[in-house]
C-alpha cells in the first residue's frame, strides 16, 4: 500500500524537542514503513502576506529530512490573507510525480492539513482518512470542513473520548469512525517475572511512591494532585514530578505553601530512557490531565508496573477502566481524586495484585505494533 501522511504534527529536523512536536505519528509510521511505501508531507503553516514578502516568514527547515528511514518533506504552503485559498499543492503533486508515488490512501492528521489532503485525494482518486486530535475538536464543526467530512472514507479518532465527542457532533458519520490509539514499544514492556516481583513487593511495602511525567502545563492539573496529597500527610508517601514547563515555578511555590517539601521532589526534564528508569522504581502514576488527546506516558508507566490514575472522559479513558485496571477521576474533582488515593492506601494486597495483573494484560494489548496494524486494518 502507498501511504501518504500529511500533517504538521511531525518532527521536522533532527532531535526536535518533544516540547515542540509529538512523535506519536512517527511511531505509527515506523511500523507502517515495514510493509508499505510511506511518504510524510509535513506542512509548514501558511503565513499571511508571505506571498507578497521579499523575506520569507517561514522558519528555515530542511526540504527533506530522513528520520528512521522515513522521508519527511517540509512543504511550504501560501495563502492570501482572509481567504481560504491555498497555493503550493502543485509542489506536492510534482514531488509525488518525481518519486513515481501514487497514494492509495492519504492520512491527514490535524485540521491544518485537511483541505490540502482532500484536494489531493480527489486528484489521485484515493481514500482520505482524517485523523482527529483533541485540538481538532475545537474547529471541526466549522462549515468549511463539512464537505471534507462527507468525502473522507474514515475518521480516525485518536482516543475513545475523542470518538465519543465526534459521535455527539456528527452522529451521521459514526460508521466512518475508528479508534487510532497510540501504542508502546514491545521492548519497553517489562517481562512477566518483573510484574510478578512488583506485585510481591506490595506485600511488605510501607511507603507508596507516586509519579507524574509531563510538560508542566496548567491542563496537567498537578496543582490539584498536590492539594489532594497534602490531605494525606500522615501517610508514608513520596511524589516525584518529572518535567519542566511554564507552571513549574507555581507548582514549586505551591509545594512550599502546603509544607510538602520533604515529600514532593521536582526532578526536572529527563531523557526518555531516564524516565523509563524512574518508572521502574515507582508505584502509582498519577496525572488527571484534561483536555488531552491520549498521553503515551500512561502506557510507559503501565509498562513498568505502575497503577495508573487518569482523567475520566479524556486521554487514557477507554484504555483504563475505572477500578478494573486503574482509576479515573473527573478533571479537577478533588473529592473523587481523594477517594482514589484513599482506596490506594487502604486496599488489600489482593486488590493491588488484581489491578497489576489487569495492568499487565492491558499494556500487552496496546503495543505500537498492534496499534499500527489495527489502524491500517480499520481503514482497509
Amino acid at each position: 500500500m502507498n501511504i501518504l501522511l500529511i500533517t504538521n504534527l511531525y518532527p521536522s529536523y533532527k532531535n526536535q524537542s518533544v516540547k515542540e512536536v509529538s512523535y506519536a505519528l512517527h511511531d505509527f509510521s515506523t511500523e507502517w514503513k515495514k510493509n508499505n511505501n510511506l511518504i510524510v508531507i509535513r506542512l509548514v503553516n501558511p503565513a499571511y502576506k508571505t506571498i507578497f514578502s521579499r523575506k520569507s516568514l517561514f522558519p528555515k527547515l530542511p526540504y527533506l529530512f530522513i528520520l528512521d528511514g522515513i522521508n519527511i518533506y517540509n512543504i511550504k504552503l501560501f495563502r492570501f490573507p482572509k481567504i481560504n485559498v491555498l497555493f503550493g499543492i502543485n509542489i506536492i503533486k510534482k514531488l509525488l510525480k518525481k518519486l513515481n508515488f501514487n497514494p492509495d490512501v492519504i492520512l491527514s492528521h490535524m485540521n491544518d492539513s485537511y483541505t490540502t489532503a482532500n484536494k489531493l485525494s480527489n486528484f489521485y482518486k484515493c481514500k482520505l482518512v482524517l485523523g482527529i486530535h483533541n485540538s481538532d475538536l475545537n474547529v471541526i464543526k466549522k462549515r468549511k470542513y463539512s464537505k471534507i467530512l462527507s468525502n473522507c472514507s474514515h475518521i480516525a479518532c485518536r482516543s475513545f473520548p475523542i470518538k465519543k465527542r465526534m459521535i455527539n457532533y456528527f452522529p451521521e458519520y459514526e460508521k466512518k469512525m475508528i479508534i487510532a490509539n497510540s501504542g508502546i514499544n514491545l521492548s519497553d514492556i517489562e517481562k512477566h517475572e518483573y510484574f510478578t516481583q512488583k506485585i510481591e513487593n506490595w506485600k511488605t511495602k510501607t511507603k507508596i511512591i507516586f509519579i507524574t511525567v509531563a510538560i508542566l502545563y496548567k491542563l496537567k492539573n498537578i496543582d490539584i494532585t498536590l492539594d489532594v496529597l497534602s490531605e494525606f500527610k500522615n501517610f508514608d508517601w513520596e511524589y516525584y514530578i518529572i518535567g519542566d514547563g511554564e507552571k513549574k515555578e507555581f507548582l514549586v511555590s505551591k509545594t512550599d505553601e502546603l509544607k510538602l517539601n520533604n515529600k514532593v521532589h521536582f526532578l526536572g526534564e529527563k531523557t526518555r530512557d531516564e524516565v523509563l528508569s524512574h518508572l521502574k522504581n515507582t508505584d502509582i502514576f498519577i496525572m488527571v490531565s484534561a483536555p488531552e488527546t491520549f498521553g503515551l506516558a500512561y502506557l510507559e508507566a503501565m509498562a513498568k508496573g505502575n497503577i495508573v490514575v487518569g482523567c475520566k472522559d479524556w486521554g487514557i479513558d477507554g484504555i483504563i477502566t475505572d477500578k478494573k485496571n486503574g482509576f479515573l477521576a473527573e478533571a479537577r474533582n478533588k473529592e473523587q481524586l481523594k477517594d482514589i488515593i484513599q482506596t490506594i492506601f487502604s486496599s488489600s494486597f489482593e486488590e493491588k495484585k488484581r489491578l497489576l495483573c489487569e495492568t499487565e494484560q492491558t499494556i500487552l494489548s496496546n503495543t505500537r505494533e498492534i496499534a499500527a496494524e489495527n489502524y491500517l486494518k480499520a481503514i482497509s
